[in-house]
């Protein structure tokens, strides 16, 4: 998965790109790179969205750099991609600067992010949200009832991917789910 975008959210400068990530036969994320401003709404973003969507992206990235987003905005925001762009996964990627990065995760999955980026909690509280902070918040609960982690354990970094199913999430914990390298429940 390549993750592409332009620090302007000038989508012209990312068509090169995501042409020759297609080209590879590789997974193109085209991304938002989430600031405020009176020209930055959840509107101008939908339609940053649907640009790269025509430009052939397999999924949408918010990348919050400057940990700018707050709990709300981010669900307002997760909310109008998946209604605008319901073919394309919606992955939050949040920087926790200034300490709400939790909360915003939380209100992504609420409202129907398809994934969350976080890091190892020795790793995470100023860059990101720590793993096993969100999978404890989310244990046992009818927004999110499956877990998939889908890295390496000797990565700082983790991707976590709702299954969507309605199964409960003790059943396919990482110790439970075949793709899985982990041997036991990273929040047990």
């Amino acid at each position: 998965m390549f993750r592409i975008f332009d620090a302007m959210n000038d989508v012209r400068n990312l068509e090169t790109a995501i042409r020759a990530v297609k080209k590879a036969g590789k997974h193109a994320q085209g991304t938002i790179a989430y600031t405020t401003s009176p020209v930055h709404t959840v509107e101008a973003f939908v339609e940053q969205g649907r640009q790269m969507a025509a430009m052939g992206i397999d999924s949408i990235a918010i990348k919050d750099m400057a940990g700018l987003l707050t709990p709300y905005a981010t669900g307002e925001l997760v909310k109008a991609l998946k209604q605008a762009l319901p073919e394309l996964d919606v992955v939050v990627h949040s920087h926790d600067t200034a300490g709400v990065a939790s909360m915003c995760q939380l209100k992504a999955v609420e409202n129907g992010a398809d994934r969350i980026d976080t890091a190892i909690s020795s790793m995470a509280w100023a860059p990101a949200t720590g793993t096993e902070s969100m999978v404890a918040a989310l244990r046992d609960t009818r927004t999110t009832p499956a877990w998939i982690w889908s890295c390496c354990r000797r990565s700082a970094c983790t991707s976590m991917r709702c299954a969507r199913s309605t199964t409960s999430s003790r059943a396919n914990s990482p110790a439970s789910t075949p793709a899985c390298r982990s041997t036991r429940s990273p929040a047990g």
